[in-house]
């Protein structure tokens, strides 16, 4: 009668969350059909709102494209309700979309996870989900954490986004405002700006991890710039070497007749009509593949023009455009520094033929006559720099179009004398090749020379164990600090290291797996574990008893099994896994945010230290500190075969010392005493096979 109850109370529970789930579907639904046919041409020209991509009226670099943002289904309700809140940014506030875009783009991709493993906007559908409001200030301040953690920084648009969301007013979803109705009071920032939270919370972070308000001042002034992408530098390399290996002989045919005639010349400094009339019969056909050609005026029968003077000096920038590329890519050089290298700066190697060096001042380190070694590509690049010049008089490399009248360097009074001039030289051969200059992060606006080095710093952090040391050298930079700054949250070391750790969890997994299985772990993990897997291990024989497997494939299968389970949780951060130096694997739950028995002592110390309270970094949670693992003491701590002969030896250790140190020292053999005692049973379930009876006892 009590299983009937039981029963009929599950299924009337079961039968009311379907109703609720239905209703709330049935709501968003409605809304979605509200805005289907809503006024678009503040967003789009071409869009539709239920569209899975809204095309802008500007760059397509602000797009939302919400099919690759949200693809899955069970995301619809926070999709709808991001689509709503841009809409109303940009159709009712006025809002452009350079800026909403960014920001709701930033929080689906840093909050998605987060909302999912809460359940809050997020479900089948006719299922229930939470609304907004059910997400915590401490959910957002332990999000904060974790970036942190990882990136080393806390992005700002996210948590711009989320405040869009929660700031939104409520009468844009009609009969749908329990979507965020009351997420206003998760908001942790609420008596201050959004940039202030930003930079406390990194600052409180920064002190839990022992950092001295020296350095945090340092961390808070380093600028962090993103890499371009590979596709984009793919692009930008076979461009410029085009005119390196293939045009080289053309254009500097070109440029000696300009050189040459300029010299007859007597009166006029431009160059001649004449001269500009001999290189377009001379060499026409092969510049207008190029650059388009343009001519002196309107082209008629009786009069086919010339080459006019703004298409010569465009045909220098391009050039210029090119070399500057290469320059940047294999020096690493800032901004400044690459607007004064001089012509003969690259010069050869007296000792190997292949090498050459580029020769350069690194003004913020204030280094003078710096040597950078280069390849054979960049000399053949700089030699062409000096002679693609419609001027050869000056000393420059890089020159800007047009002589400066005023304030002119003696030395060429073409020198490029701004920093956006020479990014415009970088953008404009770009976008001659149409090339977009995407970066890795939303974050980044156009991309700028410090993009090339974090570029470049990327693939010598990816390729070399001693990328610091060589970018230090490279860069010019005078300590480690800014060397490290480009490759803590570049993306292709982050994608590396990512591959490493999924390496070394899997190698972890299996050897876990593997001790599971036969039996060799112990400590309270450890019988918790061999309790699971006598479970999986009988759930396995029933899914596979209509199999002919024998003892050794059922014991593959489980390891397999076994293997699976803990990387999942390995790998979804469920558990810390990590070995200590005491021989044992911390298996401590991430979202336990309590005080640990090795963090304990540290973690009162520094609250008392800082003036912090506990409740506070509860909320923020508090790690683990594998350092200072207190073994067996710890519920957490996993023995196993494999990695805890550490305690073996220290075992061994101890025994030994006994039978030597007799009565001399009565403190050490206390400890001693206490060792065995407390290791000998543990170790004897593992490694009782590999010693005489009776030696654990």
């Amino acid at each position: 009668m009590q299983n009937t109850d039981n029963t009929h109370v599950s299924i009337s529970s079961e039968n009311s969350a379907l109703k609720r789930g239905q209703k709330m579907w049935l709501c968003l639904d409605a809304l979605a059909a509200f805005y289907e046919h809503h006024d678009m041409s503040r967003i789009s020209s071409v869009s539709k709102f239920n569209d899975d991509t809204w095309y802008g009226l500007g760059s397509n670099k602000y797009n939302f494209i919400w099919k690759t943002w949200l693809p899955e289904p069970e995301y619809y309700p926070l999709l709808l309700v991001c689509k709503v809140v841009a809409y109303y940014q940009i159709n009712t506030l006025n809002k452009k979309d350079r800026t909403t875009q960014p920001y709701i783009q930033a929080f689906i991709s840093s909050f998605k996870e987060l909302l999912n493993s809460k359940g809050i906007l997020v479900a089948n559908r006719d299922q229930p989900f939470q609304n907004l409001s059910f997400l915590e200030i401490k959910d957002i301040l332990h999000l904060a954490q974790i970036e942190f953690a990882n990136r080393r920084t806390i992005r700002l648009f996210a948590y711009y986004g989320f405040n869009i969301i929660a700031s939104c007013s409520l009468d844009v979803f009609p009969n749908n405002n329990f979507l965020i109705s009351g997420c206003s009071s998760s908001i942790p920032w609420a008596n201050c700006s959004i940039d202030d939270w930003v930079k406390n919370t990194k600052v409180a972070l920064l002190k839990e991890e022992g950092e001295t308000s020296e350095s945090i001042k340092e961390v808070f002034n380093k600028k962090s710039y993103s890499p371009l992408k590979q596709s984009v530098m793919e692009h930008l390399i076979n461009a410029s070497l085009v005119f390196i290996d293939e045009h080289h002989e053309l254009i500097k045919n070109v440029f000696d007749i300009i050189e040459e005639e300029k010299g007859k010349a007597t009166a006029h400094p431009s160059i001649a009509i004449s001269t500009r009339s001999r290189i377009l019969r001379d060499y026409g056909d092969k510049l207008n593949e190029i650059l388009p050609i343009k001519y002196t005026c309107k082209r008629t029968k009786n009069h086919k023009g010339t080459l006019s003077l703004q298409w010569v000096a465009d045909f220098e920038w391009l050039i210029q455009g090119a070399i500057a590329w290469l320059v940047l890519l294999t020096t690493g050089l800032r901004n400044i520094d690459m607007r004064n290298l001089v012509l003969g700066c690259c010069q050869p190697s007296k000792r190997f033929d292949l090498l050459n060096y580029l020769i350069t001042d690194i003004k913020k380190t204030n280094l003078t006559n710096y040597i950078i070694p280069v390849p054979p590509i960049v000399a053949k690049a700089t030699e062409l720099c000096a002679i693609a010049k419609r001027d050869r008089s000056g000393d420059m490399l890089f020159t800007q179009r047009y002589t400066r009248r005023k304030n002119c360097p003696a030395n060429d009074p073409r020198k490029i004398i701004s920093g956006i001039t020479f990014n415009k030289l970088l953008h404009d051969f770009a976008a001659h090749h149409e090339i977009k200059l995407e970066t890795t992060s939303d974050d980044d606006s156009e991309a700028t020379a410090h993009c090339v080095r974090a570029t470049l710093a990327g693939y010598i952090g990816e390729n070399s164990h001693a990328a610091i040391i060589i970018l230090k050298r490279l860069f010019g930079h005078s300590n480690n600090l800014m060397p490290d700054v480009y490759l803590v949250n570049n993306p292709l070391i982050i994608r590396l290291r990512n591959k490493n750790i999924n390496d070394a969890q899997e190698k972890l997994a299996s050897t876990m797996a593997k001790n599971i299985v036969h039996g060799k772990v112990t400590g309270t993990k450890g019988k918790q574990l061999l309790e699971g897997r006598n479970y999986i291990e009988d759930e396995l024989r029933g899914e596979l008893k209509n199999e002919s497997l024998t003892e050794m494939d059922l014991h593959v299968r489980l390891k397999e099994r076994l293997k699976e389970i803990l990387l999942m949780r390995i790998q979804g951060e469920d558990i810390y896994a990590l070995k200590t130096p005491v021989g044992v694997i911390c298996m401590r739950s991430q979202s336990d945010s309590t005080d640990s028995p090795c963090a304990l002592v540290g973690n009162h110390q520094k609250r008392i230290k800082l003036n912090i309270s506990k409740d506070v970094t509860d909320a923020l949670a508090t790690l683990p500190n594998p350092s200072n693992c207190v073994g067996k003491n710890c519920s957490d701590a996993l023995l196993g075969e494999d990695w805890s002969r550490e305690l073996l030896h220290s075992f061994d250790y101890h025994i030994k010392l006994l039978k030597g140190q007799g009565h001399k020292n009565i403190d050490i053999k206390h400890q001693a005493q206490r060792f065995i005692k407390d290791y000998g049973p543990l170790l004897k379930d593992l490694y009782s096979g590999e010693r005489e009876d009776a030696y654990f006892d």
